[in-house]
């Protein structure tokens, strides 16, 4: 019964889609670029072994600015001097905001942070704080004997790991997440990552496998 009006109700959505996909292509004016399936758009066309070959091919086709849309996500590529002046310094303001996405929400407070603030009066205002007490030339430098110990740190253990006797591979990825979770400890807690309890190690752990899969999922696109 169920699958009887799933049956039923898809082509009555997918005629909705198509509709409302129609009037919005009417409304608003967009670059010239290839043809994309329902739903998915170009993904399945993307040339991920060599994007910037594919991309040089479709602009010799549409030209220096054209359109596509990866999923459900719109996109413009710019490939000539011209219309990069155009995006960066004439229009600037236009093309300055930061996207949407669904990972980046999670991980940022829905946008609230300095990466992925919509630009505007609130973002120039955390840019100003970050750049004048957080990430001015005397914090930083503020930091580099920790950063420095956490290297050496590292790098003694990967030679340990490298010179024993065992037979057994050298987790490089695991290393360089303790390394990340051990200086961002430092830095912003002031305590090392070791000297946490287990149940704290796992869920920062955790966090930061997260952080990774969800930065993964954004980049594969």
């Amino acid at each position: 019964m169920i699958l009887y009006l799933l049956f039923l109700t898809l082509p009555v959505l997918l005629v909705f889609l198509f509709s409302k996909q129609k009037r919005l292509k009417k409304k608003t004016l967009i670059p010239p670029g290839p043809p994309g399936l329902p739903f998915i758009g170009n993904l399945l066309q993307f040339d991920t072994a060599t994007p910037h070959l594919y991309l040089w091919k479709l602009a010799k086709t549409y030209g220096p600015f054209m359109s596509m849309k990866l999923g459900s996500v719109p996109v413009l590529v710019v490939s000539s001097a011209k219309m990069v002046k155009e995006v960066l310094k004439t229009h600037d303001l236009t093309f300055s905001s930061r996207p949407k996405f669904l990972s980046l929400q999670k991980l940022s407070y829905n946008g609230l942070d300095a990466a992925f603030a919509p630009y505007g009066e609130s973002w120039r205002e955390i840019r100003k704080i970050c750049v004048l007490h957080l990430l001015s030339n005397k914090q930083v430098q503020s930091f580099t004997p920790i950063r420095e110990e956490e290297v050496f740190r590292m790098i003694t253990r990967i030679s340990d790991l490298a010179s024993s006797d065992h037979d057994h591979l050298t987790n490089l990825s695991e290393i360089m997440l303790s390394f990340s979770s051990s200086l961002i400890c430092r830095i912003a807690f002031g305590k090392k990552f070791d000297d946490q309890e287990g149940s704290e190690v796992n869920k920062f752990d955790e966090l930061m496998y997260e952080a990774s899969g969800n930065a993964g999922w954004l980049f594969c696109f």
